[in-house]
């Protein structure tokens, strides 16, 4: 329901999205990696063109206006997953920028002074989705480009000179 695409923003649109913003405190993002730079830059000009001039959270004590117009935001998501189908992903170079909504939207994860950027990052290492160390470490390497020949060959259902065990992949 976000009217940030084409002719997406018209008064209407605008009132009705302020209308379901009202008592909105977080958004959450998911496969942020998927999110172009245009695009977070576009939700940021949104969100704080909609907020209303009476919520508490817009501004902070200075009377400086906080981004998404006081919105906590909490962006979750793997870079090493899925770019954008179009437009600049949030890791790409900022010179590459072409608008300034997406050098803002940029900005929003990288910039500094830090109060208008991103204030904090958990980066998790563990991952609790496969049980299985063998195929726990295939998908890590995969994830990192470094495959070794005999887990490609196996992979691939070549022939191999051995056995490979999961204690002795670790091993190299």
């Amino acid at each position: 329901g976000i009217p940030i695409g084409e002719g997406g923003t018209t008064t209407k649109n605008l009132h009705n999205f302020s209308v379901k913003c009202q008592s909105l405190r977080w958004v959450i993002i998911d496969e942020i990696s998927m999110v172009s730079a245009l695009l977070l830059g576009r939700l940021e000009k949104l969100m704080t063109k909609v907020a209303r001039r009476r919520c508490i959270y817009r501004c902070r004590p200075d009377r400086s206006r906080r981004p998404f117009g006081g919105v906590n935001m909490l962006l979750c998501g793997d870079f090493f997953q899925l770019k954008p189908v179009r437009g600049l992903s949030l890791y790409d170079n900022w010179a590459d920028a072409s608008t300034e909504v997406e050098y803002d939207g940029m900005k929003l994860l990288w910039g500094i002074p830090k109060k208008e950027a991103v204030h904090r990052c958990w980066n998790l290492k563990e991952s609790l989705r496969c049980s299985d160390p063998w195929y726990h470490e295939f998908l890590n390497r995969c994830r990192h480009g470094n495959l070794t020949c005999r887990f490609h060959q196996l992979i691939h259902g070549f022939p191999t000179s051995m056995a490979i065990t999961a204690e002795e992949e670790y091993s190299n």
